[in-house]
């Protein structure tokens, strides 16, 4: 089942929501269907279920971070080894803007930039290794 959210509205208790949603015609006659036959209370009590067991099993344990890649660098970033590797290893990628002046470090690999860096956008001065900034080329702008 998919949902689509239309609104999210605050509920008179301050511990729920009411969130709008268009379903398709077919699903809600699948739901209509198992509340007739006594699986549930209503449509609101098959959807609190279907999302609490949604979250308990595909993200539990999750606890979904923002990306720390900065919006906009202005002024100098520079980019160490030991910073990309952390990136990669946490298979976030970086998105690099930057108005100034860009830096990656000389020990830095090409196949290291490829996989922790998604993109760089520069408008300035853009220093790194000459097979490491091939090796983005088709990312950077």
């Amino acid at each position: 089942m998919s949902l689509h959210p239309v609104g999210m509205e605050r509920s008179a208790r301050r511990d729920k929501e009411t969130i709008t949603a268009e379903i398709s015609r077919a699903d809600a006659v699948r739901i209509a269907r198992l509340v007739n036959a006594g699986l549930y209370c209503d449509r609101g009590d098959f959807l609190r279920t279907a999302i609490r067991r949604h979250l308990e099993r595909e993200h539990a344990g999750s606890n979904p971070q923002p990306d720390p890649s900065p919006r906009v660098v202005i002024g100098a970033l520079m980019l160490s080894r030991e910073s990309l590797e952390s990136r990669r290893k946490s298979g976030r990628r970086l998105r690099v803007k930057v108005i100034g002046y860009l830096s990656i470090a000389d020990d830095v690999t090409p196949d290291l930039a490829r996989e922790a860096i998604e993109s760089v956008t520069i408008r300035g001065l853009f220093r790194g290794p000459v097979d490491v900034k091939a090796a983005i080329a088709d990312r950077t702008h």
